[in-house]
């Protein structure tokens, strides 16, 4: 995979917490849907999988390491001599279709060296710090430390979009140092390893490299990108991405002047324009029916803290 189709990747996170847990507790028959990114800080753990392409699999992980456990399984957890460690539940797919984290074939337990263990933490930890437990915690401990005994994890959500907005660029960036550190990148070329390769056209790569430049641009103007025919353009692009490429753009369009809304202090006719949409008012209307309210009001909420 050209390492520049990362950009087009989608992150989503599920949740994000601190853990620790004293000897001897465990969690069984827990289910989840989506991928978990550990980093144990102390003690150790092993996690039990069953489900998924897993059927049995057993994995350790000690002070230190790091651990990718697949999607759609059931795991037991064990700590005999206690445990600390961080999680956050990811999903990264390119085109709506292509899954970047089974590409990655988990479960993988590895020791990054130590400032890139760092790094993933402190990630993590800001993560969790953006995010809000649906149970309230014990009194004196944080909103994301979680102790036994629990019929499950919490899951938890971000406090507003400002922590969204966080969360998911770290995630992203922590989807990053996984395939730095499996996708076997070769730096020269940007191409991954075989076992993780998620191959695309030429002409792909630089379509969604332009949009990424220029949300503003035109369906005409992308077609002649590719060196392809409108009609045909249209055609294969959908095959790839799952969309028409007019929707992908209204797509990019929007979530760019979400953050020119939180980011600048540019008007909304100002960032209709500068999105690429020649009427603020169809603008508006697009954004309240993605984002449940128009962009002032968006933005206003979105920059009024939570008291």
């Amino acid at each position: 995979m050209d390492i520049s189709l990362l950009h087009s990747a989608e992150v989503t996170v599920s949740w994000a917490a601190e853990h620790a847990w004293a000897a001897g507790e465990g969690i069984y028959r827990h289910s989840v849907a989506d991928y978990a990114l550990w980093c144990v800080l102390s003690g150790e753990a092993t996690v039990a999988l069953t489900g998924g392409d897993q059927h049995t699999a057993a994995v350790r992980a000690s002070a230190g390491s790091a651990l990718l456990l697949p999607a759609a399984v059931t795991r037991d957890i064990e700590t005999r001599g206690g445990a600390h460690w961080l999680s956050v539940g990811l999903r990264a797919t390119l085109f709506g279709r292509l899954d970047l984290l089974r590409a990655l074939e988990p479960p993988r337990v590895w020791t990054p060296d130590p400032e890139a263990f760092d790094r993933m933490a402190v990630w993590m930890r800001q993560i969790a710090a953006e995010w809000t437990a649906t149970a309230l915690p014990r009194p004196g401990e944080s909103a994301t430390l979680y102790r036994l005994p629990l019929t499950r994890i919490p899951h938890t959500r971000p406090r507003d979009p400002f922590a969204e907005w966080t969360g998911v660029a770290l995630a992203m960036a922590l989807v990053a140092a996984l395939w730095r550190e499996w996708g076997a990148v070769d730096p020269r070329t940007g191409v991954a390893s075989a076992a993780a390769r998620i191959d695309a056209p030429d002409w792909l790569t630089r379509t969604l490299d332009r949009v990424r430049r220029e949300p503003g641009v035109e369906v005409q103007s992308l077609a002649r990108t590719a060196d392809l025919s409108e009609a045909q353009f249209r055609r294969v692009f959908h095959a790839w991405v799952g969309v028409s490429p007019q929707s992908y753009l209204t797509r990019v369009r929007l979530d760019e002047a979400r953050r020119l809304l939180l980011a600048t202090d540019l008007t909304v006719v100002e960032i209709a324009a500068r999105v690429g949409f020649d009427s603020p008012h169809y603008f508006s209307r697009l954004f309240r029916q993605h984002f449940d309210a128009p962009p002032a009001r968006w933005r206003h909420e979105a920059r009024t803290p939570n008291l």
